[in-house]
């Protein structure tokens, strides 16, 4: 808007140029008694002197006939103050905000419904419990942090899944069905930067051991207390980071509605989907990751 106003102004001066500059010189033939003609070509003018001096006292003595040009400051006619110069009215204004901040969505994985298809009799599955596909991946042990193994169980008795870093837990005759699948992945034993607790649950009617970051999920966080859906807390399995960092794998989350268990695995070949809500085999849906677990 300076630039056009610089030019406006220039022109406008330069319009006015014009009788100033016949002013002067008819002040200066004024004391010259000289004669001056002056032809206007639009903006332009041409003064014409034609030496006729008789004794001024001017300090110009002697005037030869000469021609003088006189064009304005700006040819072109002066530029007025038009609309374009400045800039429109915010007519364009940002639209109101009649959007919410950003909120996480809720859990994709709900927990089971209160009311459960009674346990089949007919189907007795025992997932066959294979490594990490990762684990020949090494990496360095993050300083200060103790990584214990989670043990897998299975009993095919109730269909349930269950997970522990205490081994003496199940053992010998107090196995109560469950047997040995081996070390399912690693926890963090102690709280570290970076890492959130997982929560250990079980449903006594149905007999389902669940696991969760989330402590939306059941309500509650402090071991014997009993939170939605009838599950009872067991404490903290261990810790887990909740983002995929060097040295992790992600913890696949499922639950069999027919069987009402929860499983959990870091091999993607066991149930074989890996979006949440598919279905896989045994009739396991994925409901997402649980964390990533160290290997």
């Amino acid at each position: 808007m300076s630039h056009h106003h610089h030019h406006g102004h220039h022109g406008h001066h330069g319009h006015h140029v014009q009788p100033a500059q016949h002013g002067h010189h008819g002040h200066h033939g004024h004391h010259g008694h000289q004669e001056t003609i002056s032809l206007g070509f639009g903006g332009a003018h041409i003064d014409i002197d034609v030496g006729k001096s008789h004794g001024h006292h001017h300090h110009h003595h002697h005037h030869e006939p000469s021609v003088e040009v006189f064009v304005p400051a700006v040819v072109a006619p002066p530029m007025m103050p038009y609309p374009i110069v400045t800039p429109p009215p915010l007519t364009f204004q940002p639209p109101p905000v009649t959007y919410q901040p950003y909120s996480p969505p809720p859990v994709t994985y709900q927990p089971p419904p209160v009311t459960y298809q009674p346990p089949s009799t007919s189907i007795s599955y025992s997932p066959t419990f294979t490594p990490s596909v990762s684990v020949n991946v090494p990496y360095p042990v993050t300083p200060g942090r103790t990584v214990a193994p989670v043990y897998r169980y299975w009993n095919g008795n109730s269909n349930d899944h269950f997970y522990t870093t205490n081994s003496g837990e199940i053992s010998g005759g107090h196995s109560q069905g469950y047997s040995s699948e081996g070390v399912a992945f690693q926890l963090s034993s102690l709280p570290s930067p970076g890492l959130v607790p997982v929560y250990r649950y079980f449903k006594h009617d149905v007999k389902d051991h669940f696991y969760t970051t989330n402590t939306n999920e059941i309500g509650v966080v402090t071991a014997g207390m009993t939170g939605k859906h009838g599950y009872i807390c067991e404490g903290i399995l261990g810790y887990i980071s909740p983002m995929q960092i060097p040295g992790t794998v992600p913890v696949y989350r499922y639950w069999k509605p027919s069987d009402s268990d929860h499983f959990y695995t870091t091999n993607t070949s066991e149930i074989g989907v890996v979006v949440v809500g598919s279905s896989g085999n045994h009739g396991y849906v994925c409901e997402g990751i649980l964390g990533y677990a160290f290997i």
